[in-house]
């Protein structure tokens, strides 16, 4: 023996020790068993940049070996998957894979990495591009699993970093929808594209101002009743997924009411009606009638009206009948009752007890008026430029004419009248058992 000895197979080695002057040792014996590696697997399609999916195949050259690998980046042991059918990568992966056998110790690490640069399905419309009259749901979808899809409707190309396609997409107005599906490790899809031209109906149907219908115009004009302070206005779209706001109340579906309240008369609200983005608006103004007629439920005597400013006027001479008992009235020839001619001209002529109903003076009284309507007071006369033009006092003789107001002097025996005579009017005082002409106001 000079040197060590390389065991590199299964052996056994033997010696005796030799000196001058000994008798030779024992014989030593040692045994070695040497176990070679198994032999490194080898992977079929080889590692590589692939465009679909690849079904890879593992083996080893020493017989009777088992194959463990991992697709997940980390070392093989035998506790991982044991190999047993060609392994479908789809997506770009690695895999790692040991052979191991009996007599063998376990062979080195192998790896393969596979990079899958499919391309993935162009998305589809499940409405197709076109020209419709309403809100159309669109949905997008790919053939291509595990896909995400993404998409703009700004014009601009969707990228990876456009809106993420998570439901259908409610298309209210008119644009272009485009979108491409995207997966990792794989191409992304060609752009789809789908142009729709959306119609949605933001018009009205129908307007009516108290009941009334009015119309239809970019400008709607209307009046509302006799002495209205406000008005009831209910508004009606012709698409009934449109909302409909009247001025600044609250819009709602379809249609809508609101009591809009006029000012001095007069009123203007905007009716605005929306689908999606589109909206139209319109502009409606109401004006209560300044004149018109009113009839006296007592006898059926209509009397024409008109508005001074704040305050309404008959503008004829009161035409009913006095009470049965007590007072002074009769038409101006002296007959007594409303329908003869003198009276159906010039109205009846009252004593003032009678034309206040035997009520104190002041502001507010009704007296012979009918209800709602009143006495009016001198004030209420000189409140109007030129009264005997501007409410047509009648003149029973022709030149001059009487109109009791609800003024009492201090003494109570005479009370104040508006008179005409000829061209001169004004204010003046009178015994309370005169007779003079009435005209009611409100």
């Amino acid at each position: 023996y000079a040197s060590a000895i390389a065991v590199s197979t299964s052996d056994t080695i033997k010696a005796i020790a030799v000196a001058t002057g000994y008798s030779n040792s024992a014989i030593a014996t040692a045994a070695y068993s040497i176990q070679p590696p198994a032999a490194t697997p080898t992977f079929t399609p080889a590692a590589g940049t692939y465009t679909s999916t690849q079904s890879v195949a593992i083996a080893s050259t020493t017989s009777g070996a088992k194959i463990y690998y991992t697709t997940n980046g980390s070392d093989p042991t035998t506790a991982s998957n044991l190999y047993a059918s060609a392994i479908a990568v789809s997506t770009s992966d690695t895999i790692k894979a040991i052979a191991v056998a009996t007599g063998y110790s376990n062979s080195t690490v192998a790896n393969a990495a596979y990079i899958i640069t499919g391309t993935v399905a162009t998305p589809t419309f499940s409405v197709a591009g076109g020209t419709y009259t309403g809100t159309k749901s669109v949905s997008l979808s790919t053939t291509t699993s595990g896909a995400s899809i993404y998409y703009t409707v700004d014009g601009n190309p969707p990228t990876a970093s456009s809106t993420l396609y998570t439901g259908a997409i409610s298309v209210t107005t008119s644009q272009l929808v485009q979108a491409i599906a995207v997966k990792a490790g794989w191409a992304n899809s060609a752009t789809a594209s789908a142009q729709y031209t959306i119609n949605l109906d933001a018009t009205l149907a129908s307007l009516t101002v108290g009941g009334v219908s009015q119309t239809i115009g970019p400008t709607i004009n209307a009046t509302t009743a006799l002495f209205a302070t406000s008005a009831s206005v209910t508004a009606t779209a012709n698409d009934p997924n449109a909302t409909v706001s009247i001025g600044t109340g609250t819009a709602t579906s379809g249609w809508n009411t609101q009591v809009v309240t006029l000012t001095n008369d007069a009123a203007s609200v905007t009716v605005t009606v929306r689908n999606g983005a589109t909206s139209k608006a319109y502009t409606l103004n109401l004006q209560a009638p300044l004149t018109g007629t009113f009839q006296d439920a007592r006898n059926l005597v209509s009397y024409p009206i008109k508005k001074f400013g704040t305050t309404w006027w008959m503008m004829s001479n009161l035409d009913v009948n006095g009470p049965l008992h007590g007072g002074s009235w009769a038409c101006p020839d002296g007959t007594t009752d409303y329908t003869f001619t003198s009276c159906t001209t010039y109205g009846m002529l009252y004593d003032w007890n009678v034309a206040m109903n035997n009520a104190s003076g002041g502001a507010g009284v009704t007296g012979i008026c009918p209800d709602g309507w009143h006495m009016p007071l001198s004030t209420d006369f000189n409140a109007i430029t030129n009264p005997p033009t501007a409410l047509s006092i009648q003149l029973p003789d022709g030149t001059n004419g009487v109109v009791w107001t609800a003024d009492v002097t201090s003494d109570l025996s005479t009370a104040d009248e508006f008179s005409v005579s000829g061209s001169k009017w004004g204010i003046g005082s009178t015994g309370t058992t005169d007779m003079a002409s009435v005209r009611c106001i409100r």
